[in-house]
């Protein structure tokens, strides 16, 4: 998976419960893993992280782009995703190494970090998966380029949008 990663130094609030820290993101990018997974790019926006003595807070708004298919025209497009964003991430042991799965079990029932929870360790706290889910959960089921699609010809299947179709002359 090739993603350009967007991650916070968060050593100046690690030390104090109550801290916080404003992540201030300019067009970001995320690769997606490949034709499944949407890129995201021109991402912004205001992320908030606050420790809350457990763990990290991440709250703010992001916005997006991804190239879509328009849902009635089948035209490629670039659509406009925002997410709002609230997300906890989890202090993992800096002593996970790259040992067999049996010791990686055992280190992730010592700290307390299930799988498919946020994490971090260290300093850094990677933000780059929780913006891309929050996006993906946020993009529309049926995208449309524009509220005035026209769609397709249901007899040649010729775009609508070009002008009335003349199949049936």
């Amino acid at each position: 998976m090739n993603r350009n990663l967007i991650i916070s130094d968060i050593e100046d609030i690690c030390r104090q419960s109550g801290s916080k820290k404003t992540a201030v993101i300019e067009n970001g990018e995320i690769k997606g893993a490949g034709e499944s997974e949407a890129d995201f790019h021109g991402i912004c926006g205001e992320l908030e992280i606050t420790n809350t003595g457990k763990n990290m807070l991440l709250s703010g708004r992001v916005k997006a782009y991804a190239k879509a298919v328009c849902s009635r025209c089948l035209e490629e497009f670039s659509l406009e995703v925002s997410a709002e964003i609230t997300e906890k991430f989890f202090r993992r042991d800096k002593t996970s190494s790259g040992g067999s799965l049996k010791k990686e079990k055992r280190q992730e029932e010592k700290s307390g970090v299930k799988e498919d929870e946020f994490s971090y360790s260290g300093f850094k706290l990677d933000m780059t998966e929780a913006i891309r889910q929050n996006l993906v959960v946020n993009m529309p089921f049926a995208a449309v380029c524009s509220e005035s699609c026209k769609g397709l010809c249901s007899e040649c299947g010729g775009s609508l949008n070009n002008g009335q179709c003349t199949c049936r002359e």
